[in-house]
């Protein structure tokens, strides 16, 4: 995930923030049977979707931001 546009304070933010994603999404994997490399899968999968749509997000900041300055 690329960080380079982000605040300081939101980038400090982000790492604690997908790891406790990656950990809830791998104890739910468990939860519902997954085992393995298939719990890690799903939780990668879970915490890479996650991380995209913040990325998303703050692209759409952005571009709002900026219209708001013309």
């Amino acid at each position: 995930m690329n960080n380079s546009h982000v605040h300081p304070v939101m980038s400090a933010f982000l790492g604690p923030f997908l790891r406790t994603v990656h950990d809830n999404a791998l104890t739910d994997a468990v939860d519902h049977g997954l085992v393995g490399s298939e719990a890690d899968e799903f939780a990668d999968r879970v915490t890479s979707v996650t991380a995209e749509t913040i990325e998303h997000l703050e692209r759409q900041r952005d571009q709002m931001l900026d219209a708001g300055d013309r």
